[in-house]
């Protein structure tokens, strides 16, 4: 996802009141990454502290995941989704299998 030809169309349309001192550096994150920092978030850390040192070193133009692994030291494969998150998201995917295949779910014990 991070590549040059990215970072050269960024720097071509990025405007000139977002590259003043008063404006972090620009860090491009998808949905994985997302969830990957709603769990840092969720372990206590503060987001603003961990985007600034990834802004402010070498891996300003690379991907979250590099950074998080090689920088803050966390293991692969990255799975910081906070329990909030994991739950919902379990909790969907026993949703979709009672109303998608309802002869396949096991009946409930409590109702």
């Amino acid at each position: 996802m991070h590549t040059e030809l990215l970072w050269d169309r960024i720097d071509v349309e990025l405007p000139a009141e977002l590259r003043s001192g008063r404006v972090q550096p620009l860090t491009v994150i998808d949905i994985d990454d997302f969830e990957l920092l709603l769990g840092l978030a969720s372990e206590g850390r503060h987001l603003p502290d961990v985007l600034g040192q990834k802004a402010r070193g070498p891996y300003l133009r690379l991907g979250l995941g590099r950074f998080m692994h090689e920088e803050l030291r966390l293991p692969v494969p990255l799975m910081q989704r906070p329990p909030a998150l994991e739950e919902r998201w379990e909790a969907l995917g026993r949703e979709m299998t009672r109303v998608l295949f309802p002869d396949q779910v096991e009946p409930r014990e409590d109702g």
